[in-house]
């Protein structure tokens, strides 16, 4: 706008500043001349410059009204520019936020691995020894069937045994009750101090009776009775 008004002020300064030499008389310049001085002093070219200020002053008006359109259109850009900037700012602060709250749970994350790391490898420990501890144990155990079958073996021997022993205690006990069921005969006697001479045969009779365990003998006909 300042060189717009240069521009409007130029013509008019020119009016002050002409020098010119009609007919041989000089005009002082800074005095203004009168309407009838200024009609012969001004020359046709001087009218055709200020035509041509005139026709620039209305082209700069033109490319100033432009100009501003467009320095409003890029304050207008820079406005939104601004603004964008400004979400963008803020984008970019929540994201901090978030990358922070990442790096602290992907921190804690960190923690916890190295925490089921050491488990793990404490772990593999307790295994390798409880493996050691099976393999020992399975050693045992195989030593512990062989003796077992060995024991069976043996057991089987012990029972084909006891069954020999449990016949013939069997067939023992039935004789024994067999033995017991049988009358016990035991009888033992004495002629005494007087007997004979006898003229004929004669069954002697034994007066003395020390034993006579069944009553199986009578004393008084000497007969003997056992029954089987």
């Amino acid at each position: 706008m300042k060189g717009c008004e240069a521009l409007l002020v130029l013509p008019f300064c020119l009016f002050g500043a002409v020098v010119a030499q009609p007919q041989g008389q000089n005009v002082v310049v800074g005095e203004r001349p009168s309407r009838a001085e200024a009609g012969t002093l001004l020359q046709p070219d001087l009218w055709d410059e200020l035509k041509e200020l005139r026709d620039m002053v209305v082209v700069q008006q033109e490319k100033m009204r432009n100009m501003e359109s467009r320095v409003a259109a890029s304050e207008e850009r820079l406005a939104a520019s601004e603004e964008r900037l400004t979400a963008s700012e803020e984008r970019l602060a929540a994201s901090e936020d978030e990358s922070k709250k990442l790096r602290m749970s992907v921190a804690a994350m960190a923690a916890k691995l190295t925490a089921s790391d050491t488990q793990v490898k404490q772990l593999q420990t307790r295994l390798g020894t409880s493996e050691g501890q099976i393999q020992d144990h399975e050693s045992r155990l195989g030593t512990s069937e062989g003796q077992t079958q060995d024991l069976k073996q043996e057991s089987e021997a012990h029972r084909a045994r006891l069954s020999t022993i449990e016949t013939r205690l069997t067939a023992a006990e039935g004789e024994v009750q067999g033995l017991m069921n049988k009358p016990k005969v035991v009888f033992s006697a004495g002629l005494g101090d007087e007997f004979g001479p006898f003229l004929f045969a004669t069954t002697l009779v034994y007066k003395n009776i020390h034993t006579n365990i069944g009553n199986a003998y009578d004393h008084f006909t000497d007969n003997q009775s056992l029954r089987e």
